[in-house]
């Protein structure tokens, strides 16, 4: 069960950073709003809902990264992203 968990939670950061690096390669400052991307990791699918807010600093996006498995949240992380 533990090991199960583990792997998920390996996958689901796979899927947030092939979203997040997907945000950041575009070199656009991604809109505010909400966003939603499919990940299929280990022929297991995931679903990545992005989160995209203004920080105080106009230039920069924060953007939360939250992934889900079946409808359970697996792992959430967080970023900053800037304009090129």
């Amino acid at each position: 069960m533990n090991a199960q968990r583990q792997w998920d939670v390996f996958l689901a950061e796979q899927c947030a950073n092939n979203a997040l690096n997907a945000l950041k390669l575009s070199a656009q400052l991604p809109p505010v709003g909400e966003q939603s991307v499919d990940c299929l990791q280990a022929n297991t699918p995931f679903k990545v809902q992005l989160s995209i807010n203004t920080t105080p600093n106009p230039t920069f996006r924060r953007v939360d990264a939250q992934v889900f498995k079946e409808g359970l949240p697996q792992l959430k992380l967080t970023t900053v992203i800037g304009r090129i």
